[in-house]
């Protein structure tokens, strides 16, 4: 019995598209893998992540949620559409307590280096309507 169900679990796959910066990858995980410990480090290794970040995805009300807790993490795919992946965003710890543009789908390209610019924020700024 232990063995079908280890086998059963194996079929059952988690997607999650993890952007930072320009660039989005693209993890597939088995259940006994979905911890925020093993995304974390996952994500790290993957984009050579330095410095104070944090993960969050938007939730079904538009609002942008931090994870940091397994709980949290099951919450986030309990809650995503069905079929879909489950989208997660690398912010900043600088800029984890600013709201984005709520009109804004995804934050802007959140990058490792600084770079000079009039930009001050990571998060979207609303466009100017003509």
């Amino acid at each position: 019995k232990t063995k079908n169900k280890k086998q059963k679990q194996k079929g059952i796959m988690s997607t999650i598209k993890i952007t930072f910066g320009d660039e989005v990858r693209r993890l597939t995980l088995q259940p006994y893998e979905l911890s925020m410990k093993n995304i974390h480090e996952r994500t790290q290794k993957l984009f050579s992540i330095s410095g104070d970040w944090v993960l969050k995805w938007k939730d079904e009300d538009g609002d942008w949620v931090t994870l940091t807790e397994d709980y949290e993490l099951m919450d986030a795919f309990r809650t995503k559409k069905e079929n879909e992946p489950l989208r997660i965003w690398v912010v900043p710890k600088s800029d984890q307590n600013k709201k984005p543009n709520q009109q804004q789908s995804a934050f802007p390209l959140v990058q490792e280096k600084p770079v000079q610019s009039q930009q001050t924020s990571h998060f979207p700024q609303q466009q100017q309507q003509q």
